[in-house]
Formats: structure tokens, C-alpha cells, sequence
């Protein structure tokens, strides 16, 4: 009830009742219980009809700046950059303008503005990090001063910290978690959402960042939508922030939802980005919609990109999608990280009909490979996919919407950065719902030694896998089209205790050779002579360094790559540094490179 329903209420109300509370009390004392809740009435109603005012959603009642920049000119025709002084109006994701989370956010804001001007203290964080309690996780803190402020401004408004962050064993895991299976949207949505981010931290401040599908209905959605969406309780303090370019140019107008959800919505048609915000009586929500949907395409000849803005009915119909009403509702704490789930010492698991296996773990220090068996029930296809209309095509078997698998250690890798592949490959037995899923992750060694094993034999691995999700790639929508989805969680324990970590040097003096480094004009092969460095070889795959050369060692067009011949005359080709399969260091005669140019190892394998 509002307070226009009060109103109503009260105007109905017989004129003897009102009367009645002036009257003595012995006379009306049967009426006296009856007086009160009028008078409780009068002052809610009153309390709603002053809140009516500061409920009122506006771009004005968010802002907590407005401020110039300058940025660069977005305009290829200028030639040269050209920089513009722009302004800028900064909304909070705390709350409306007078409530404590919204001036304790305005004053944090105002603190960051002029502290750290020069970027000397992050600079110094940044080289010699130090850790802050993880009821600090939320704000970004790198120094004790940024601390004691969250904390002053916290106790000045009687306002809680965001609290650690939970985490969970996948974004999927964490959704059940909090009673969040559908995570944005509403259980009647004719559509999906693609969870690429969710955190969730102890007091509930809540976030996402997610793809949205929508029902392509009458071909209004070739595409899909980015969105991100943050719930900040109004007893939390907050310091999320979105800032605005040219004031001027952004429309603002309310909207209220079929559910009731009072919005306010704001776009521009210079701005691929439009904000919505929901300002409900426990909190706020931001949320962030991609309303300009870019297209690349070939035009004579020609990269062009094609901009399709939303229209305003399209948004709407996006938003009553949307659920502004989340009540996070923690429950099973075993899908939480540190908390026993399945059993990860089973090598083979079976969950709702489909078993995945631990067949091998290998790493050779920098690469690893890791191949599980999948099982699927009878009539369910691992490796093709027939749909009227289309050809056969690769299936490709995942773990969740986007990627809910996670290979985690309790050592930190020391790496300039990791890459990761997995895909389903045939494993020979002739069947259509077996195959094996093979899972590679590799990363580079420290700039010092970049052939140091960046894993080693004493780290405990756990390979955490929930939900498979088999989709093929649509090229007429230029969309994952997911043909089966299989719920459930795999855990398994990964060891590499036993596993080759040595490596081979293939050259001792530099070797020039003659390497594909592109195509001329008329698409022909570009030949260059190279000097090879280094050559290291180990059994999933190899590093090369050069004098005066950064690319591939392979001839991509012809197909044709650097060969490891084994003394039995086995080879075994490197596609991308990869080995297609592990290599015995023991049985290497030589590597041939594509021109036939010949490696020898030089060296004893080394540790």
C-alpha cells in the first residue's frame, strides 16, 4: 500500500469515527482501539507522502559531480588524435540523494578526487602489494589511509562494509547458492542469460555481468545483449559509481514495469550504453544495458561497421525481463570453495546419465593436458549434430553457460599470463556418445628464465566442473545454438607428481633458416630468412627465441609446421608450439622445421 492508497482510506472513513477521538474517553473507551489505528494511519500515510518526494527517480537525485575531462575525439577522419574537453556527470550506485548511503558514497568520491593526485602511493602498492582485510575487498583499497576513511564514513552514516566476497565453485554454483538459479531473470522469461561474472559479497551487495538471448520471435534479436546489473543494499556502504559524457545529450524518463518496478531510464544516441536504475525501500539497482548493437561486415571490399541503436520499445521489453526485485537467500554452503562436495578422489563420476572419467593428467612444466572421458546416454551424439535446415556440424561440448569449469591450485603461478583450450576429440571406439574432452592450459616461464617450469611436481590441483552444455556455432544468427544441457557436478583431484619435466635444446649456435612470415600482394607466400636463438623442446610442446624475427615457426596457409622425428621415424607435429600428442624426450632423433631445415638436440634433457 502507498501512500495515495492511505489517502483513499481515509477520506472513506465515517465522519463519527474521526469525531469519536474527540469526544471523552469514558463515553467512546469501546472505540479507543479502533482511534489508534487511525492515528496510525494518519502518521504512516504522512511518513509516505514525505517520502514520496526523495523516492522520486531522477538523473539529478543520483548525481554526486559533475566534472570536465578530456578525452580523445572519436573520429577516424581527423587523421591525427585530437583531444576534446568534455563534461561529465558522475551518478552513484548508492542510493538517492539525502539517504546515508548516498552522501557517505559523495564523500568517498570526493576523497578519492584529490588523494594519491600523482598515482605515487597505487604505484608503490602496485609494486609491493599488501593485503587488507577481506571485509575491504568491495572498495579498492591500496593503502592505509583509503582504510581508515571506509571505515570513518562507514561508522559517521551507521552503514555496514560490502563484507568478503563469497566465493563459490563456479558463477553457476554461487547462483544456486544464493536461491538465484535464474540469476537476473524473472522465472517466466522467455529468454537466457550467459552468467560471464557474479559476486556476491557477505552483506549483500551483489553483481553481474552477463550476455542476454532474447526470444528472436520476430527477428528483432540477431544478437546478443551485454548487460551488467549491481544490487547495493541501503545499509551497506557503497562507492560504485558510472560517469556520464555530455549531460546535454542524455534523456532521461521513468518507467514502471507489468511487476510494478518503478525505473528510470537513461540513453543517448551518442553512447552505445544506457542506465537503468531501480530505487527499492532496501536498496538499489544499477544496471548497465548495451542499447547499440555494433555489426562488422564486409562492403566492397572493406571493413564496415553497421550500428543498430534499440529502440525505446525493444528496451522495454528487455527490462520487463528483468528481475529488480532479487532477494539473495544463501543456502547449500557445499557449493561454496573450501567446502566438501563430490568427492574428487572418484576417477569416474556419474551425474543425471552423463560420466566423465579421469583418463590422464600431463604437464611438462609449462603446459598441461588434461583428458577426460565423457559418456553420454544412448541416442545422445558427442561428436556430430544433425538439425533440419543444416549441415552436420562439430559439437562442442562445454562446462556451464560461458565457462563454469575451474582448474585452481594452492600455489601462485609464477607467469606472465595463461591460455586455455578444450575440445571434444574422437576417442576410436567407434560410438557416438563417448569421447574424450582434452583440456590444455599453458603459460610462459619469468622473463629471466623463460625456460623455467612455471608448474611444478608438488602443487595440488582440483579440477571443478559443473553443468555440460553442447552447442554448435550459428553463422546465419552469429550465436552459440545449445542443443542439450546436462546438470550436475564433476570434482577431480589432479596430480603431476609423475610427469617429465625436462626439456631438450635444439640449438647451440644461431640457425638461419627460411620462414612464411606472411603473403604478398598477390597472395603468395612471403619467404624471409630468420635467425633461430633458442630452440627448446618439451614433451607437450616447445618455445623458439630469434634475432630478428617475432613470429611462428609454422606455414599456416599450406599447413605445414615444425615436426619432431622420433628414432623410430614416428613424427609428431608442433601446431602453434603444441605438440599434437606427448612427445618421449628419450626417442628424439631431430626437429625439422618447414623448410626442412634440421634441429639436433645439443644438450642432455635437463630438470
Amino acid at each position: 500500500m502507498n501512500s495515495m492508497d492511505f489517502l483513499k482510506a481515509l477520506a472513506n472513513l465515517e465522519d463519527d469515527l474521526i469525531l469519536a477521538a474527540h469526544e471523552p474517553a469514558a463515553r467512546h473507551r469501546r472505540n479507543w482501539s479502533k482511534a489508534l489505528l487511525i492515528a496510525a494511519a494518519i502518521t504512516l500515510a504522512t511518513v509516505l507522502v514525505g517520502c514520496a518526494v526523495v523516492y522520486v527517480l531522477s538523473m539529478e537525485n543520483l548525481t554526486v559531480d559533475t566534472r570536465e575531462v578530456v578525452r580523445p575525439v572519436e573520429d577516424a577522419s581527423l587523421g591525427s588524435e585530437q583531444y576534446e574537453t568534455v563534461t561529465e556527470q558522475v551518478l552513484t550506485f548508492a542510493g538517492l540523494k539525502g539517504t546515508p548511503a548516498y552522501q557517505a558514497a559523495k564523500e568517498w568520491y570526493e576523497f578519492t578526487q584529490s588523494y594519491d593526485p600523482d598515482h605515487a602511493i597505487s604505484y608503490a602498492y602496485s609494486e609491493t602489494p599488501v593485503e587488507y582485510p577481506s571485509e575491504y575487498s568491495a572498495y579498492g583499497i591500496y593503502s592505509q589511509e583509503m582504510q581508515d576513511k571506509a571505515d570513518e564514513l562507514a561508522a559517521k552514516y551507521s552503514l555496514k562494509l560490502a563484507g568478503p566476497q563469497v566465493k563459490a565453485r563456479s558463477e553457476q554454483a554461487l547462483l544456486r547458492y544464493l536461491g538465484l538459479e535464474n540469476g537476473v531473470l524473472k522465472p517466466t522469461a522467455e529468454a537466457s542469460a550467459e552468467v560471464a561474472d557474479c559476486r556476491y559479497y557477505e552483506n549483500g551487495v551483489l553483481y553481474f555481468l552477463f550476455h542476454l538471448n532474447m526470444p528472436d520471435g520476430d527477428g528483432l534479436w540477431p544478437y546478443q545483449i551485454l548487460c551488467t546489473y549491481t544490487y547495493n543494499p541501503g545499509d551497506c556502504f557503497t562507492t560504485d559509481y558510472c560517469a556520464i559524457n555530455d549531460t546535454e545529450d542524455w534523456q532521461e524518463r521513468n518507467y514502471t514495469t507489468a511487476a510494478g518496478e518503478n525505473l528510470l531510464i537513461l540513453r543517448s544516441p551518442s553512447s552505445s550504453c544506457g542506465w537503468i536504475f531501480c530505487h527499492r525501500q532496501d536498496g538499489t539497482v544499477a544496471m548497465m544495458v548495451e542499447v547499440v548493437q555494433e555489426v562488422y561486415e564486409e562492403a566492397g571490399g572493406e571493413a564496415a561497421v553497421t550500428k543498430t541503436p534499440m529502440t525505446d520499445a525493444q528496451l522495454e521489453q528487455v527490462l520487463e525481463l528483468i528481475n529488480f526485485s532479487i532477494q539473495p537467500e544463501p543456502g547449500d554452503e557445499s557449493l561454496l570453495q573450501g567446502q566438501p562436495g563430490v568427492d574428487p578422489a572418484q576417477q569416474r563420476q556419474t551425474q543425471n546419465g552423463f560420466t566423465l572419467e579421469l583418463k590422464s593428467a600431463e604437464t611438462d612444466g609449462q603446459r598441461m593436458r588434461i583428458v577426460l572421458g565423457v559418456t553420454a546416454p544412448e541416442g545422445v551424439s558427442l561428436t556430430k549434430v544433425t538439425k533440419e535446415g543444416y549441415e552436420d556440424k562439430s559439437l562442442n561440448v562445454r562446462s556451464g553457460n560461458n565457462s563454469r569449469s575451474s582448474l585452481s591450485t594452492n600455489a601462485q603461478l609464477n607467469s606472465s599470463g595463461g591460455n586455455f583450450s578444450a575440445g571434444l576429440r574422437d576417442d576410436g571406439d567407434g560410438l557416438d556418445n563417448t569421447a574424450n574432452w582434452v583440456m590444455e592450459r599453458w603459460y610462459s616461464g619469468p622473463r629471466e628464465d623463460r625456460n623455467a617450469s612455471v608448474i611444478t611436481p608438488d602443487q595440488e590441483w582440483s579440477l571443478y566442473i559443473e553443468d555440460l552444455v553442447a552447442s554448435f556455432w550459428n553463422g546465419e544468427t552469429m550465436q552459440d545454438e545449445t542443443l542439450w544441457r546436462a546438470e550436475g557436478v564433476w570434482s577431480f583431484d589432479i596430480s603431476f607428481q609423475d610427469c617429465d619435466f625436462r626439456f631438450l635444446e635444439c640449438v647451440q649456435e644461431p640457425v638461419t633458416f627460411s620462414a612464411v612470415i606472411g603473403w604478398d600482394e598477390n597472395g603468395n607466400d612471403d619467404y624471409h630468412d630468420v635467425t633461430l636463438t633458442s630452440f627448446t623442446l618439451r614433451s607437450l610442446g616447445s618455445s623458439a627465441t630469434f634475432q630478428d624475427y617475432s613470429g611462428e615457426l609454422s606455414d599456416y596457409k599450406n599447413d605445414r609446421h615444425p615436426t619432431v622425428v622420433l628414432k623410430d621415424g614416428k613424427q609428431i607435429r608442433l601446431v602453434a608450439s603444441k605438440a599434437e600428442e606427448p612427445i618421449p624426450l628419450d626417442e628424439v632423433a631431430h626437429v625439422l622445421l618447414v623448410d626442412g631445415t634440421k634441429l639436433t638436440p645439443v644438450l642432455p634433457a635437463q630438470g
